[in-house]
């Protein structure tokens, strides 16, 4: 896990937000941790660095959880009731089989 303040070419700050940064099976993944920098003190930069680190661990929790559920959903289909199902075949039968009036009754 990687902790880091967005900074220029010249090391002027970016953005007053903490970053993190870490790998996904050869991905790296950064995302904004959402806690302020904070530079007036010493001990105000170590409390905004320390909020960091657990947003940063949460961020990362979170992203493994969320992948973790896509892959457990990826392909399946989300199941539909009898009703809409009935609804949707009756739509399809009335415009596939127009011509044919029985077959829309039946």
């Amino acid at each position: 896990m990687s902790l880091y303040q967005r900074k220029d070419k010249d090391g002027n700050l970016i953005s007053p937000y903490w970053y993190c940064e870490f790998n996904d099976g050869g991905k790296v993944v950064r995302k904004s941790t959402e806690v302020k920098i904070r530079n007036r003190t010493e001990k105000a930069f170590e409390k905004s660095q320390s909020a960091a680190r657990q947003a940063e661990a949460l961020i990362k929790q979170q992203y493994f959880k969320e992948k973790e559920e896509a892959a457990e959903h990826a392909g399946v289909k989300p199941d539909i009731t009898f009703q809409e199902f009935s609804e949707k075949f009756i739509d399809w039968v009335q415009v596939k089989h127009k011509k044919k009036p029985n077959t829309v009754r039946y």
